[in-house]
Formats: C-alpha cells, structure tokens, sequence
C-alpha cells in the first residue's frame, strides 16, 4: 500500500525519532527541561544517559 503524498511530506518533514536518537541528540538537562514542560515532576540531576553509556562500555 503506497503512501499519500501528505504522509509523505510529513516523514520527510517531522522523521519519528526512536528513543536511542533522542537520547543521542540531547543532553539530560535539555530532556529534564522537557519533561517538566509537559508536567512531570523530574529531580535536578536526573541522569537519563546513564543506562546507554553502561552498555556501550561494556561492548
């Protein structure tokens, strides 16, 4: 089934970012930012990298 031209414009225009690029492009005090813009009650120091570095350095 093919995509219609607006759909289209719209992936090109607004890609869907998977959580593994939204982490890679912000820093946790620009995802805390976020979040408490959208009304979550996030902690000062907040490390949502944390997980993601541990991995990666045990590859």
């Amino acid at each position: 089934m093919s995509k219609s031209k607006s759909k289209q414009y719209a992936d090109r225009i607004m890609p869907i970012l998977s959580e593994e690029e939204i982490l890679a492009n912000f820093t946790d005090e620009e995802l805390r930012q976020v979040g408490l813009n959208m009304g979550y009650k996030i902690p000062q120091g907040t490390k949502f990298h944390a997980e993601q570095s541990n991995q990666k350095s045990s590859e």
